[in-house]
């Protein structure tokens, strides 16, 4: 292949990856694309409702989550975040007859997800919704302790709830949860964008599960990360079942299992 054929075609293929990201965030109303933000606060508290339904059409993506996002990215898919997980975790637990083979790999796995959560150099914490940075991010993106250095990024650009230092501290955390604490935590309201329904559902199916088959009272607790000198960005991590389905906000990124949901299941 020629030099400028080459050329060309890395040129037609980022234009394929640019277009897929954007039909991706018209469907979503994502507020991180510079062609669909509206001026809106950083605290948002509107609700997310089910535009994407029970999903089925997925691919694991496993090791280094620098490497692995653009290879999930190229190929057409979205990462799964953890309202999606919730979604399909609940579906599995409250059907009747799930398959089999499909309710055992949703609940003895683990999952990374698309999905960041930013520590501010002040203590302040953000939950953000469907990360453009952890979308972009590769094997070259500069990292700061296992976690994407966002020195010099726009923070007023991240979709998602901000809890200031004071919240963080008066929150139950790195302990797991009884079932009242899970429904009322506003990390796990964050991460089920405000649908306290959904989480409700979640949390009462897998309590349920996990003290028959497991023998576990307390489930579900929220672990997270520590500030650094400059604002750092994790991606949620959710545990296994017989790990409690804690919510992690303390991962690196030089390891994990992504999730990419297939391009139709988006709708």
């Amino acid at each position: 292949m020629t030099l400028k054929r080459r050329k060309k075609t890395l040129e037609i293929k980022k234009i394929m990856t640019n277009k897929r990201f954007l039909e991706y965030a018209k469907r979503t109303a994502n507020p991180e694309v510079p062609e669909l933000r509206k001026e809106r606060p950083i605290h948002d508290t509107s609700p997310r409702t089910s535009v994407r339904g029970s999903f089925s059409d997925y691919q694991e993506f496993c090791g280094k989550n620098t490497e692995q996002m653009p290879l999930l990215i190229s190929s057409g898919r979205v990462p799964m975040s953890v309202f999606d997980l919730l979604e399909k975790r609940t579906q599995l637990l409250t059907s009747r007859n799930p398959d089999k083979k499909e309710f055992d790999y949703f609940m003895n796995n683990y999952f990374d997800t698309g999905d960041g959560v930013v520590y501010m150099p002040n203590g302040d914490l953000i939950v953000a919704y469907d990360s453009e940075r952890l979308r972009n991010m590769d094997s070259a993106s500069s990292l700061v302790n296992g976690a994407l250095d966002l020195s010099g990024f726009d923070i007023s650009r991240v979709s998602g709830k901000r809890f200031s230092k004071s919240e963080v501290e008066n929150m139950v955390k790195d302990t797991e949860l009884s079932l009242s604490q899970v429904n009322e935590h506003l990390i796990w309201l964050a991460l089920a964008h405000d649908d306290k329904a959904l989480l409700k559902k979640y949390s009462e199916s897998f309590f349920k599960y996990a003290k028959k088959e497991l023998g576990y009272d307390t489930n579900m607790g929220v672990y997270l990360g520590s500030p650094a000198k400059v604002p750092i960005m994790r991606a949620w991590f959710v545990s296994r079942a017989n790990s409690k389905s804690d919510a992690d906000g303390g991962s690196n990124l030089d390891a994990g299992r992504l999730l990419g949901l297939a391009s139709e299941t988006q709708k």
